[in-house]
């Protein structure tokens, strides 16, 4: 990761790989859809993604830095777009 004044300016390619791998098929799959259910598809594949994350981060009791956090933040923007 790519680090600029502290803060990175790269995402995460664990994050990358997760969306690639559980998403991008779920996109790829609505793309016949209208346009209203997509976007629904996609932001219930997308929730399910990240409480997943959630619940397990939880249960194991891990812990991020602020720099991680912002590099998953990062992914989620950079990584994920609906056409």
């Amino acid at each position: 990761m790519r680090v600029f004044a502290g803060l990175p300016v790269q995402h995460s390619e664990y994050i990358e790989s997760a969306m690639d791998l559980l998403v991008q098929p779920v996109v790829g799959g609505i793309h016949q859809l209208q346009r209203d259910a997509q976007l629904i598809v996609a932001s219930t594949a997308v929730t399910a993604l990240v409480d997943g994350w959630t619940s397990n981060v939880l249960a194991r009791k891990i812990r991020f830095r602020y720099y991680a956090f912002l590099a998953m933040t990062l992914s989620e923007s950079s990584t994920f777009s609906c056409s």
